[in-house]
C-alpha cells in the first residue's frame, strides 16, 4: 500500500495492531497493571470507556446492518473492529463533551 504523499504521515502513524492498549486487556492484565486495585483510576476509566464504546456500537451498527446488510456484515463490523476504529479516530483528533443546560 502506497498512500498519496499528503496522506502518508497520517496513514503511517496508524495503529498497526488491533489489540493495543487497556481497552483490550483481559481482567487479570488490567488488574495487574492497575497495581492490584479494582478501585484504581485506570480500571475506572477503562471500564467507563468500554461501556461508552459498546453503547455507541449498539446504537449505530445494528441500524447500519439492518439498512445495508450487504455493506455492514457482522463478521467484519464486529465490536472489536468498531473499538479499533473508534480508538484510532479518537487518538488522532480531539472532541468536546456536549453539556446540557
Amino acid at each position: 500500500f502506497r498512500p498519496r504523499a499528503e496522506l502518508r504521515p497520517y496513514i503511517c502513524t496508524s495503529l498497526s495492531r488491533v489489540h493495543v492498549g487497556p481497552l483490550y486487556w483481559d481482567d487479570n492484565t488490567l488488574l495487574a497493571r492497575a497495581g492490584g486495585s479494582w478501585d484504581s483510576e485506570l480500571v475506572g476509566r477503562t471500564e467507563a470507556t468500554r461501556r461508552h464504546a459498546l453503547k455507541m456500537y449498539n446504537r449505530i451498527i445494528p441500524a447500519l446492518q439492518a439498512a445495508a446488510p450487504h455493506l455492514f456484515h457482522e463478521s467484519v463490523h464486529s465490536f472489536p473492529a468498531w473499538l479499533w476504529a473508534w480508538q484510532h479516530v479518537r487518538s488522532r483528533n480531539w472532541h468536546l463533551n456536549k453539556t446540557r443546560p
